[in-house]
């Protein structure tokens, strides 16, 4: 059965972008645009991934990191989290409970390595 990736991000150009790259990469994909939709759909659906833009208009990746990992039927979810903001650390990131950090523009080699990492594939 193919791993299955919740796709967070507010820009649809990109989340295509990573759409096609993790469905090239074998992977199942699930998409939202908006901070406040994860929650409810990592709930409902069957999620081995969440793939986190940490800057997105309704609420950033640190606050769904933390809602994600408080609640106890996500808490193990891995986090990857995407980012354009260059000048935040990793640690930073990892910090707020994500397993790996992906910075923009997102390469396709650097992509399958780090959702393999998160996957332990």
């Amino acid at each position: 059965m193919r791993k299955k990736i919740l796709v967070v991000e507010d820009d649809r150009d990109y989340q295509a972008v990573l759409r096609l790259m993790l469905q090239r990469a074998g992977y199942e994909t699930e998409e939202c645009r908006f901070g406040s939709n994860a929650l409810p759909r990592l709930l409902a659906k069957d999620i081995d991934l969440v793939m986190l833009d940490y800057m997105m208009p309704d609420e950033k990746g640190d606050e769904i990191s933390h809602s994600i990992k408080s609640m106890e039927t996500l808490k193990k979810l891995p986090i990857l989290i995407v980012t354009g903001h260059h000048e935040l650390s990793e640690e930073f990131f990892k910090g707020m409970g994500a397993q790996e950090v992906l910075y923009k523009p997102v390469n396709y080699d650097e992509l399958v390595d780090k959702v393999k990492k998160c996957l332990k594939d």
